[in-house]
C-alpha cells in the first residue's frame, strides 16, 4: 500500500512539474496576448489563471466548448476600471477585456490601445494589419490585427463603442 501511494505521490509531481514547464516554456513573446500589464498569455493552462490573478469573480462553465471562463471585475486594464475574461479548454485561448472610459476621452483611448497592441504584434511572426474595418452608424468603430500563420494564428479584434463609453478587446489565438 505505501508502495502504491508512493508511485501516486510521484506521478503526481510529475504532472504538476510537467504542467509547470509548459507554462514556463510557453510564455514566450509569440504567446502574449498584448494587453498592457498582462501576464497571462496564450497557452497558459487554465488552472493556473486562478493561481495567477486569484479566485475569479465569475467562473463560466461552458459545456458544448468544453471551456471555461475566469472573468474579473473591476480590473485596471490600460488605466482604465474594466472586466477581463480568460476562456482556457487546456490552456488560455481568448481573452475579452472590457474597458469603461470617460467619453472626453475615449477616442483618445482607442487609438492608444490601438498603437499599444499594434506594436505588441508587429514583432510577431506573420503580423497583419487590417486596420479600422469598420465605421458604423451606431456609433462602432472596430480594429482588426493579428497573425496569420496558416491554419493557426491570432486574431485581435478592438471595438469603440460610444454608446455605451466601452472599448472592447478581444484577442483569440486559433489552433
Amino acid at each position: 500500500m505505501k508502495k502504491i501511494i508512493k508511485i501516486l505521490g510521484i506521478v503526481v509531481v510529475i504532472i504538476f512539474l510537467g504542467c509547470f514547464g509548459y507554462f514556463l516554456f510557453l510564455s514566450s513573446d509569440e504567446n502574449e496576448v498584448g494587453i498592457e500589464g498582462e501576464t497571462i498569455n496564450f497557452k497558459t493552462p487554465g488552472f493556473i489563471v486562478p493561481i495567477m490573478k486569484g479566485s475569479p469573480d465569475e467562473k463560466i462553465e461552458m459545456p458544448e466548448s468544453g471551456s471555461i471562463g475566469y472573468k474579473y471585475i473591476n480590473q485596471d486594464i490600460f488605466g482604465e476600471k474594466g472586466d477581463i475574461t480568460y476562456y482556457s479548454r487546456v490552456g488560455v485561448y481568448r481573452v475579452e477585456a472590457s474597458v469603461s472610459v470617460p467619453a472626453d476621452k475615449i477616442n483618445e483611448k482607442f487609438q492608444y490601445i490601438c498603437q499599444y497592441m499594434k506594436d505588441i504584434y508587429k514583432e510577431k511572426d506573420n503580423f497583419y494589419d487590417n486596420g479600422l474595418v469598420t465605421t458604423d452608424a451606431q456609433g462602432f468603430l472596430i480594429y482588426n490585427m493579428g497573425t496569420d500563420d496558416g491554419a493557426t494564428g491570432i486574431s485581435v479584434v478592438i471595438t469603440l463603442n460610444d454608446l455605451e463609453n466601452k472599448i472592447i478587446i478581444s484577442a483569440e489565438y486559433i489552433y
